[in-house]
């Protein structure tokens, strides 16, 4: 899976980076549809308040099928709060994004791929890493964390809206919805925390996955009669 693949959810995975809100089913009541910034914070390490919920990884867990030669490949994505610059002026946010080598399964299962995550004012690593799963199957592992030095203002060193695409090339994702029966045991032994795995445009299997604090089923669509 080369990150050009990746192309096929990236619509869905901008407007989860920008819009949460516009995912299908839309309402208004929700937090998340009244605040830019409500879900899926990464505090830098040692900032965040226990207290809070608040949390500097976030970690998601999918059940897949491959071989051992077939390769797999994440992608990291979030907004990075900047200023303005004057007082009264609104804050920008730039988007960021950090690819992981693609790596086969064999050498994944051996050992966890890490890349270090790197830009001004942020740093971070993203971690990927398989095992093997009951029933033959594999657990993928993908785990963002946010590492930067503890600032003033806690939005000025956090990733925001934080999310992850995994791709497997010559191997497919299967649902933790609606998987086969045989696969039960694996998918429930699958761990997520701070963001949830949907499989992209492939039904019960899927070579894509997105995983999004705010997503809740396979195959996310945009809702059609959403406004910003």
């Amino acid at each position: 899976m080369t990150p050009s693949r990746f192309d096929d959810a990236e619509a869905i995975a901008r407007d989860v980076l920008h819009e949460g809100y516009l995912l299908d089913p839309y309402t208004a009541a929700p937090v998340k549809n009244r605040s830019r910034w409500s879900f899926g914070v990464l505090h830098a390490r040692g900032a965040e308040g226990a207290e809070r919920g608040e949390r500097w990884s976030a970690r998601v867990q999918c059940l897949a099928s491959a071989p051992r030669d077939a390769r797999l490949a994440v992608r990291a994505r979030f907004l990075q709060l900047e200023s303005a610059g004057a007082a009264d002026a609104p804050a920008r946010a730039l988007d960021r994004q950090a690819d992981s080598e693609p790596a086969t399964i064999a050498a994944l299962l051996e050992s966890p791929s890490v890349r270090s995550v790197s830009f001004p004012g942020l740093s971070g690593e993203l971690k990927v890493g398989v095992e093997l799963a009951p029933g033959g199957f594999l657990r993928v592992t993908a785990e963002l964390s946010n590492l930067s030095s503890p600032s003033v203002e806690p939005l000025a060193c956090a990733f925001l809206s934080p999310h992850l695409l995994l791709g497997l090339e010559r191997g497919s994702f299967l649902s933790l919805e609606d998987h086969p029966a045989e696969a039960r045991a694996a998918a429930a032994a699958c761990r997520s925390e701070g963001l949830r795995a949907a499989l992209v445009g492939g039904g019960r299997e899927s070579s894509l996955a997105l995983a999004s604090p705010v997503i809740t089923n396979d195959e996310p669509r945009l809702a059609a009669d959403a406004t910003a």
